[in-house]
Parts: C-alpha cells; structure tokens; sequence
C-alpha cells in the first residue's frame, strides 16, 4: 500500500501552474520535515518535494506560505524520464490528497480570512 503521512513546515512559497489543454491546477512546494535524532544535537531535517491538484492546489496557494506548519496525507510517486542525451533520471515526489493546517497565518489580518480546508481526494484530481 502507497501512503505517506508527514508533519512539517513548508520550507519555501508554493507555486501554482495551469497545464494546457486540460486546464488543471498543480501546485509545488518543498516541506521540511525535522528529524527525531542527531549526533551532533543540531536540529536536521529532511526536504520533501509535494505537489497537489486543482482545488487543494488552489487552496494550498491561497492559504499558505513558506514557514506554515501542516499535516499532509499522500502517497509517492515515481517520475522517470529520458534527457536529450539519452541518460535516464528518476525522481520522486509526494503527491498530497490531503492537507491539514497545523497553525494560523502570521499576520492578524490574514487570520479573519483564514479558512481551513479539509478536502477529500478523487482519483480524477491527479494526472498521471
């Protein structure tokens, strides 16, 4: 079974593109996930890259930013791929079904417009 749950902070803005044709919504962001141990003490992390689609794309843009803690429901997927030089590469990303917002926006203004949104996931919603 494929599920990811992870608890951390977004490490930069997300970002939001349309693609062309069907005119879905796929937002990018980078989570920082802190690590349980250290041998040194310092506090480590690891980097996550999560990407969502359409309306928990759109959400997740307009609700939050780099810094913002969150829960995220998913599971992984492998991306491979052929460069122009025939040399093979392989990533892989968390795809996010859904995002629960751990904290509140910094700032008082933004904190009247806040609404938390619990979305649930179609198999429509992600392209493959």
């Amino acid at each position: 079974m494929n599920l990811v749950t992870l608890t951390g902070r977004l490490a930069k803005e997300p970002t939001l593109k349309y693609l062309e044709g069907s005119g879905s919504s796929v937002a990018k962001f980078d989570l920082a996930v802190n690590k349980d141990y250290s041998k040194d003490n310092d506090a480590k992390a690891d980097f996550f890259n999560i990407e969502c689609w359409n309306k928990l794309a759109e959400s997740v843009v307009n609700n939050l930013e780099k810094g913002r803690k969150v829960l995220i429901h998913g599971f992984l997927k492998v991306n491979k791929w052929t460069d122009e030089n025939n040399k093979s590469h392989k990533n892989i990303l968390i795809v996010a079904t859904r995002i629960e917002y751990l904290d509140y926006p910094k700032t008082e203004s933004d904190k009247h417009n806040f609404e938390p949104v619990d979305m649930n996931f179609n198999d429509e919603d992600v392209i493959f």
